[in-house]
């Protein structure tokens, strides 16, 4: 009897379907986004700090504390890079044009 691999449907009702998806895509997003030019990978690196920092101190917050749990800021800052998405592929003479 031969075993197979069970398959991870990727749909919005499946509990791990972000986690997939974030996993799959987050590094990938990353590595485009870190090769889109000169100090790119630095500026992402800053940013997740950033978010991750900014995160951590509205946690202490009344506000924001029963959102901002542990695992919800390691999203955050895994996610961070994607707001620079949009970059990717654009030419450094359009992005860096004054």
């Amino acid at each position: 009897m031969a075993h197979s691999k069970p398959t991870i449907l990727l749909t919005d009702d499946n509990p791990h379907y972000l986690k997939v998806l974030s996993d799959l895509l987050l590094p990938f997003y990353t590595v485009l986004a870190a090769n889109s030019g000169e100090g790119a990978l630095a500026h992402l690196l800053r940013t997740q700090d950033y978010v991750q920092r900014l995160a951590r101190r509205l946690q202490t917050h009344l506000r924001f504390a029963h959102l901002l749990t542990k695992h919800y800021i390691e999203l955050l800052a895994r996610s961070a890079p994607l707001h620079d998405s949009g970059k990717v592929g654009i030419p450094d003479h359009i992005l860096l044009n004054p």
